[in-house]
């Protein structure tokens, strides 16, 4: 939260919250914390997805809510993202002040939605989904994945499961497509897995 105040009559009365958002955001940027991130041998990714604020424009902002996010398979790693995070508002806060010194107030909320998993190529759930594509002709291929899919929130319960293509390409940008031919493939794949067909091991 920033102060407001009559941008036009007394703007120095106040403290713009974005302002004090921008600081923290290009801080971020420049310090290798936003985006794609790599300390070492540790990777992950962070990402400022939606940004809400303002009434008017003769009016010194004085609430902008943010909602970010943070990835990384190493949870420790992840913390410390999220610490980086916290760690850059506050300096942008300590940062601005009005005319009688007075600062805004942060308010930081945090939340794991996805926790990361990793599932050996031998595990059951690897070893029938590679059957199951190799029973429709294609080869299966394993990788790791860096979005939040089911499978997340249903291996930290106890029930392994693997994520399986099925035709999508360029997902979240204004090129995002579907290969018909490939999503019905997964279809079969997925139709052969759910009624326990003959599969080529």
């Amino acid at each position: 939260e920033g102060i407001a105040s009559h941008a036009g009559a007394h703007p120095e009365d106040g403290v713009n919250a974005a302002v004090v958002s921008s600081l923290a955001i290009a801080n971020l940027q420049k310090s290798g914390w936003h985006g794609q991130i790599r300390r070492g041998k540790q990777r992950g990714t962070s990402n400022v997805g939606v940004i809400r604020g303002g009434d008017a424009t003769n009016v010194v902002m004085s609430r902008v809510q943010i909602e970010a996010e943070a990835r990384s398979h190493d949870a420790d790693f992840r913390e410390q993202i999220v610490a980086a995070w916290r760690a850059a508002f506050e300096s942008a806060v300590a940062a601005v002040s009005n005319s009688g010194g007075r600062q805004g107030i942060l308010t930081f909320t945090e939340e794991v939605r996805y926790e990361a998993f990793r599932m050996p190529p031998e595990s059951a759930c690897a070893v029938a989904a590679g059957a199951a594509v190799r029973s429709v002709g294609m080869k299966p291929v394993v990788q790791i994945c860096d979005g939040g899919l089911d499978a997340n929130w249903m291996a930290v319960h106890g029930f392994p499961a693997v994520t399986l293509g099925c035709g999508q390409h360029d997902i979240h940008t204004v090129r995002e497509r579907l290969n018909v031919s490939e999503y019905l493939q997964g279809c079969r794949v997925a139709t052969l897995l759910a009624s326990a067909g003959e599969l080529q091991g």
